[in-house]
């Protein structure tokens, strides 16, 4: 047990370690130019309580999340994504994080995930590529699309544990209940969501 408990430690922290910077935009610009110093999930530093987040950006291959208040970062955050690996959400049930742009779409309590900011899947593109997909046969008969996803809180019975060690969600984004609880107060309604592969 003690080996056990050495190995996971030792990922976590060189998980903790990876690059905290923003991915690369489609422009070739980068979200930030400087990110502060961070130590992944383990450096705990509180968002002010006069932030206002309007822009949420996810990469889903770094584990990260960094939010935004215009162009300046406020703070960056390790996650947890869909345990349906790689690849944009097509259909309800492939357990994937979906992929694109959003915005928040409501906020709410949850009994299972403590607090809930919802994000507007499907978009128009997606219902699009939902639609031809049912139409060429490529999904099976009977498919939907999905919804419900969103960025929340550990799971009920989870708190406190290492849980962004692997990707668990069935679709959303999950961060601490500390985080989501500073992440619910500051963030805007409509505020954008962009999530990258």
């Amino acid at each position: 047990m003690g080996k056990q408990y050495g190995l996971i430690l030792g990922v976590a922290l060189l998980m903790a370690c990876q690059s905290t910077s923003p991915p690369t935009g489609k422009d070739g610009t980068k979200a930030m130019t400087q990110l502060p110093s961070t130590r992944g999930e383990y450096q705990k530093v509180p968002l002010p309580k006069s932030a206002r987040v309007d822009r949420i950006l996810i990469s889903k291959s770094e584990s990260r999340m960094w939010v935004f208040s215009g162009k300046t970062l406020l703070k960056s955050y390790k996650v947890a994504t869909g345990s349906g690996g790689k690849g944009h959400k097509q259909v309800e049930g492939d357990k994937k994080t979906p992929e694109g742009e959003y915005f928040v779409s409501g906020k709410h309590a949850s009994g299972q995930f403590f607090k809930f900011i919802g994000v507007s899947y499907p978009n128009a593109k997606d219902r699009r590529a939902f639609k031809k997909a049912m139409k060429e046969k490529k999904l099976p008969a009977g498919s939907r699309i999905g919804s419900a996803i969103g960025i929340h809180g550990e799971k009920k019975g989870w708190e406190g544990k290492p849980h962004k060690l692997i990707n668990w969600t069935l679709g959303c984004i999950a961060v601490d209940n500390d985080e989501i609880d500073e992440i619910y107060r500051a963030v805007k309604p409509k505020a954008k969501i962009t999530i990258l592969p």
